[in-house]
């Protein structure tokens, strides 16, 4: 489990950096273009600066699409083992990454077969299938998030006393990181209007060519600091403590808890005991 993490982490924070690092040298290429080279009117720089960089920043939406395609990979691969046993949110997990896949491979065949072609005669169905990447990603997001806020809302009716545990947090810390993560995403649906809506007013396409960049480095850098949270919290090195084997991200409890789980239904709902001596393991029965 830790090595599939360590390498989706790699992965994603050296593709961002890769993101940061391209983004800056197209706009210091623009810039140096456009404000630092004289020749010619600033009409005929414009284009020269797009044009020059047209391809460099094609790349950069596929290299994107790829980091958010194994982002959403760790959520689905989370989910499955969360809720094992469960086919239906498995198929439905594995469909919806599946739809974003699919349409994010088919967005660099467009790209490819148009042969990369300048923004205003970039075909239609190209943009088309990027939208409809992002999108299912989002709603994948979204899926994931309130399934992970189910498991939290159980967890919570797992422990009497008012009990706040440290796979509380966990839990809340998915669930609120993939709030998050959606609302921050929702802008870069305005970009995929700027093909839609002609002309847009020059400062809504400005702040959508921001947003895209910004979420170009959140993408791998955000599930990466979420990651280091969860780490932090669980003292994943430091534990002792016996944890559920189907329960990944799931770390020890200020209070020991065992679970006896029904092979029927994992997620049913459960009954605690308290022990009557002051030790600190909890007896907990799942029952229909």
């Amino acid at each position: 489990m830790f090595s599939i993490n360590a390498i989706a982490m790699v992965a994603l924070f050296t593709i961002s950096t890769f993101l940061w690092s391209s983004n800056i040298a197209v706009l210091v290429k623009r810039v140096n273009i456009v404000f630092v080279d004289r020749e010619g009117n600033l009409l005929s720089r414009l284009q020269l600066a797009n044009s020059s960089t047209e391809l460099q920043r094609y790349m950069n939406d596929v290299i994107f699409t790829v980091a958010y395609l194994i982002g959403d990979a760790l959520i689905v691969w989370r989910i499955i083992i969360l809720y094992q046993r469960q086919r239906v949110i498995a198929f439905s997990m594995l469909l919806l990454w599946l739809g974003a896949a699919t349409t994010g491979v088919g967005l660099f065949g467009c790209l490819v077969q148009a042969k990369f072609p300048e923004s205003d005669a970039l075909p239609r169905l190209c943009t088309n299938l990027e939208n409809a990447s992002w999108t299912i990603s989002l709603i994948l997001n979204a899926v994931g998030t309130a399934l992970l806020a189910r498991l939290a809302w159980k967890s919570s009716r797992l422990i009497s006393e008012n009990r706040y545990t440290k796979a509380d947090r966990v839990l809340c810390t998915l669930v609120t990181a993939g709030l998050i993560y959606f609302i921050l995403g929702l802008p870069r649906l305005t970009a995929f209007a700027n093909q839609s809506l002609n002309p847009l007013p020059s400062n809504v396409s400005f702040a959508t060519q921001v947003i895209a960049a910004m979420l170009d480095n959140i993408v791998g850098l955000y599930p990466t600091a979420v990651t280091a949270v969860l780490f932090y919290e669980s003292k994943i090195f430091e534990s002792q403590t016996r944890v559920p084997s189907n329960l990944p991200f799931w770390p020890e409890s200020t209070i020991r808890v065992e679970v006896i789980q029904s092979a029927e239904n994992p997620l049913a709902e459960t009954e605690v005991a308290k022990p009557a001596d002051d030790s600190d393991t909890w007896a907990v029965k799942a029952h229909s």
